[in-house]
C-alpha cells in the first residue's frame, strides 16, 4: 500500500513538474531551448526506464506523459478556436476551392473562387495565391475538399479537424505497430509525444493542413509496401498532395510492379470517380488551365517554401540576382536541376544496392528525398520525416548506431525545425537525408565485406 501510495505521488509530482517546466521553457527560453532540454530528457526515459526503481520510475512516466498532454492540449485548444473562427490560413483556402465545387461552379476559374469569396477582405498573398489563381491541385484533391464545402466554414472547419484527428490518432498507431514493431505502451507514447511535439505538427494543426493525412497514408504504405495493395495508399496519398508521387521511385527501384500497377490503377479509377462527382468539364479544366504555372513566383522563393528549389532561389536573389523574373531564374533552375538530379541519382543508386532485409532504411531514404526535391514543400511538411527518425532511434542498436548519436540527430531535427518560423526546415530535412545516405553506405560496405546477407525481407512477403 505504501509502494502504491508513494508511486502515485512520485507520477503525480513527475507531471506536474514536467508540465510546468515545459511550459515555462516554452514561454521563456524559446522553442529552441525547449526541444533541446526536452527531447534529450524524453529519449532517456524511453531507453533507460527500466532501470529506475518504482517510485522513479512513476516520476518519469508521469513527466514524459505531461509532455505529450501539454502539447497535445495545445494543439486542441488551437482547433477549438479556429474551428469557432477559422484563420486565413489555411482552411479558408480549401472552403473556398471546394465551395466552389459544392455549388456547381468551376474552381479552376479565379473568377469562380471570387464570386464564392464574395468580397470578402484577405492579405495580398492569399489573393494573389488563392482567389486569383483558383484551384491549384488535381481534381483528384477536389474529392476530399468538396463534401466540407457543402457546410458552412466554422462546420466545415469542425469536421475537417475532426477527420485529421482521426487521421492522425490512426497515424500514430500504425508508427508503433508497423514503423517501431512494437505493441508496448511506452513505444506509443514515444510516438505520440515525438508527433504532438514537433513543431511542424503544430503549424499543421495551426493551419489546418493535410500532413496527417499523407502521414497515415505512409505508415499503411510502410506495411503494406512489399504487396500490391501498398500502391492503393500510394494513390490516396497523391490524392491529398502532389509529392507524393516521387514516392513511386521506391516500389519501382525495387521492381514491385503489382504495387506500382495498383498505384496507376488506383490513379486512374480516383480520377474517372472525379470526373463523375465533379463532371468531366472540371477535370479537362485542371489540364487546360495549366495551375502549377499561374502560381506567383514568390509561392517559390518564400521562406515556407522550404525546397530546395525555394532555397536556391532565396540565395540567388539574396545574392543579388534580382526578382524572380523568366532571365534571373535561368541560374537557379540549373543548379536545382543539377543538384536535384544528383540527389536523386545517388538516391537511386543506394536503395538499388540496398538488400531486401534494409527495405525500411529505403522507404526513408526515399521519403527524404521526395520533400528536398519537390519544388513546393512547404515548412509544415516536417511531420512526414519523423517517420524514419523514429525507426531510426528504434533500430539503433541494429544499425550500430549509438544511442547518443541517434538521440543527438532527433534532437537536431527538432531544433531546426522549431527553433525559428519555417527558416531551417530544409536543412533538417536535409540532416535527415544525410544521415541515412550515410548509414545505407555503410550498410552496403559492410554487407559487401561479409559473406551473404539475410534474404529476408522487413517488409514481409509480396502478395
Amino acid at each position: 500500500m505504501t509502494f502504491s501510495v508513494s508511486s502515485a505521488l512520485a507520477g503525480a509530482a513527475g507531471f506536474g513538474l514536467a508540465a510546468a517546466a515545459t511550459v515555462a521553457l516554452g514561454l521563456g527560453a524559446g522553442p529552441a531551448v525547449l526541444y533541446l532540454v526536452l527531447v534529450p530528457a524524453f529519449l532517456l526515459w524511453h531507453a533507460r526506464r527500466a532501470e529506475l526503481g518504482p517510485p522513479a520510475l512513476a516520476a518519469a512516466d508521469g513527466a514524459s506523459l505531461a509532455m505529450v498532454a501539454v502539447f497535445l492540449g495545445r494543439a486542441l485548444n488551437v482547433a477549438r478556436l479556429n474551428a469557432a473562427n477559422p484563420e486565413e490560413w489555411d482552411f479558408q483556402a480549401f472552403w473556398l476551392w471546394g465551395r466552389a465545387a459544392a455549388l456547381g461552379l468551376d474552381p479552376y476559374l479565379p473568377e469562380s473562387i471570387r464570386l464564392v469569396n464574395a468580397g470578402a477582405a484577405h492579405t495580398e498573398s492569399f489573393t494573389a495565391t488563392v482567389v486569383d489563381v483558383g484551384f491549384p491541385y488535381p481534381p483528384i484533391t477536389m474529392l476530399l475538399l468538396r463534401p466540407f464545402g457543402g457546410f458552412d466554414i466554422s462546420t466545415g472547419c469542425l469536421l475537417w479537424y475532426l477527420l485529421h484527428g482521426l487521421a492522425l490518432a490512426a497515424a500514430v498507431w500504425l508508427l508503433r505497430r508497423n514503423v517501431l514493431a512494437s505493441d508496448r505502451w511506452t513505444d506509443l507514447v514515444l510516438a505520440a509525444g515525438l508527433l504532438v511535439a514537433l513543431r511542424p505538427t503544430q503549424t499543421t494543426v495551426h493551419l489546418a493542413q493535410t500532413n496527417f493525412l499523407i502521414l497515415l497514408a505512409f505508415a499503411l504504405y510502410w506495411r503494406d509496401r512489399a504487396r500490391a495493395r501498398g500502391g492503393v495508399w500510394l494513390a490516396l496519398g497523391l490524392a491529398v498532395k502532389p509529392w507524393v508521387a516521387i514516392l513511386m521511385l521506391h516500389p519501382l527501384i525495387r521492381r514491385r510492379w503489382r504495387v506500382v500497377a495498383t498505384a496507376l490503377a488506383a490513379t486512374a479509377g480516383l480520377f474517372l470517380l472525379a470526373a463523375v462527382v465533379l463532371g468531366p468539364e472540371m477535370v479537362a479544366s485542371y489540364f487546360r488551365m495549366q495551375m502549377v504555372s499561374r502560381m506567383p513566383g514568390r509561392y517559390f522563393s518564400a521562406d515556407v517554401n522550404q525546397s530546395l528549389l525555394g532555397t536556391i532561389l532565396r540565395f540567388f536573389h539574396e545574392a543579388g540576382s534580382g526578382p524572380p523574373d523568366p532571365r534571373a531564374l535561368f541560374v537557379p533552375r540549373l543548379v536545382f536541376l543539377a543538384i536535384a538530379g544528383s540527389l536523386v541519382a545517388v538516391t537511386v543508386g543506394l536503395i538499388h544496392r540496398l538488400g531486401e532485409a534494409h527495405d525500411d532504411l529505403a522507404a526513408g531514404l526515399t521519403l527524404a528525398l521526395a520533400l528536398l526535391v519537390y519544388p513546393g514543400t512547404l515548412y509544415h511538411y516536417g511531420v512526414m520525416t519523423l517517420a524514419p527518425l523514429l525507426w531510426l532511434w528504434m533500430e539503433r542498436a541494429r544499425l550500430r548506431v549509438p544511442a547518443w548519436i541517434a538521440a543527438a540527430v532527433l534532437t537536431a531535427y527538432f531544433v531546426l525545425v522549431g527553433g525559428s518560423h519555417a527558416r531551417h526546415v530544409f536543412p533538417a530535412i536535409a540532416l535527415v537525408w544525410c544521415t541515412l545516405a550515410l548509414l545505407a553506405v555503410r550498410t552496403i560496405r559492410g554487407r559487401d565485406r561479409s559473406p551473404a546477407e539475410p534474404a529476408a525481407s522487413a517488409a514481409g512477403p509480396a502478395a
